[in-house]
């Protein structure tokens, strides 16, 4: 995938809950490069980023595996991240009224 390809997956597998910007996935993938887990390919014009050799055996290394961080957010079990932060907003409105005057 091209970087723009990643960003509208996170939002898709996210329910839109998370929208990741051009300025954050980039540097991500510069490391990720930089740390030999990807390598950057050109193909019509676009550059994809492929996982490397060294990038499948981290994923595939139960001591550096990386857990799903979109499980929380789309578990039907558990509070996605748009719940929660709507229940923090519910729960704050009554502490934000103003106060009654004397």
């Amino acid at each position: 995938m091209h970087g723009y390809q990643m960003m509208h997956a996170i939002a898709e597998r996210t329910g839109g809950t998370w929208r990741v910007s051009p300025g954050a996935i980039y540097p991500t993938i510069a490391q990720l490069e930089d740390e030999g887990l990807v390598r950057i390919e050109s193909e019509g014009g676009r550059k994809l980023v492929v996982l490397t050799d060294a990038g499948r055996s981290y994923i595939a290394d139960a001591a550096t595996a990386p857990t799903d961080p979109f499980t929380s957010m789309t578990d039907a079990g558990g509070n996605s991240l748009r719940d929660v932060v709507e229940g923090l907003a519910t729960r704050a409105r009554p502490s934000a009224a103003p106060a009654p005057r004397p």
